[in-house]
C-alpha cells in the first residue's frame, strides 16, 4: 500500500526552497527521496503550472510514502492516521525547513492507495492471465495485470505493448515494435 499526499501552496519561498534541494533547474521537474525517513518519503516537483487553470502564485507539488503504516520520524504516529497538516509537518522537518512558518499557507490533502503498487508484488507465473487466454479465439486482454514474459510492468509502454500484441495476434497482423 502506497500513502500519496497532494501540496498546494501559495508560498513561493518555500517553492523555491524545496526546488534548490532537489539540485535541479527550475521548471524541470524533480524528485527528492528521503530514504532516512521512516515513511519512506518522496516528494515530486513537477514543472509548474501543474493545471491550465492555476493561479500564478500557486505551486503544486506531490509526495508519497512506502512505508506509511510506520511512526514517523517527528510526528510519532503512523501517516495512515495523519491529517495533512501533520504529513506537511513530516516532511519539513526533514528538510530542516520551520513548519509553523508555512502551514498556514499550504494545503496538503493525503490519499490512501492501496493499489498503487500492487504491480510490484512478488507473484507466481500464473498469477496473471496471457493476453489470449488459452482456449479462446475472440478475446484479448491489455494492462498492467496481464503477462508478458520477459518485461517490466512498471512503466505506461507496458500496457501499450499487450495493446498492440493483442491487436496483431487477434487480427493476424505483424506488428512490429521497435525496442529502446
Amino acid at each position: 500500500m502506497v500513502e500519496s499526499f497532494t501540496i498546494t501552496t501559495e508560498d513561493l519561498t518555500f517553492f523555491q526552497q524545496i526546488n534548490a534541494l532537489s539540485h535541479s533547474m527550475l521548471g524541470a521537474g524533480a524528485f527528492i527521496s528521503l530514504p532516512e525517513s521512516h515513511w519512506r518519503l518522496n516528494i515530486c516537483i513537477p514543472a509548474q503550472p501543474v493545471f491550465s487553470q492555476q493561479p500564478y502564485n500557486v505551486r503544486v507539488l506531490w509526495g508519497f510514502a512506502i512505508f506509511p503504516w510506520s511512526k514517523g520520524n517527528y510526528v510519532k504516529k503512523p501517516m495512515l492516521e495523519c491529517s495533512g497538516g501533520e504529513i506537511m509537518t513530516e516532511v519539513l522537518r526533514h528538510l530542516d525547513i520551520v513548519p509553523e512558518l508555512l502551514i498556514r499557507r499550504t494545503i496538503t490533502i493525503p490519499r490512501v492507495m492501496p493499489r498503487m503498487s500492487s504491480i510490484l508484488l512478488a507473484r507466481s507465473s500464473r498469477d496473471r492471465p496471457e493476453i489470449i487466454p488459452q482456449n479462446t479465439c475472440n478475446i484479448g486482454l491489455i494492462g498492467k495485470f496481464v503477462d508478458v514474459p520477459r518485461y517490466s510492468c512498471a512503466d505506461m509502454s507496458y500496457g501499450v505493448r499487450t495493446a498492440q500484441m493483442v491487436v496483431s495476434q487477434l487480427m493476424g497482423a505483424d506488428i512490429q515494435r521497435e525496442e529502446r
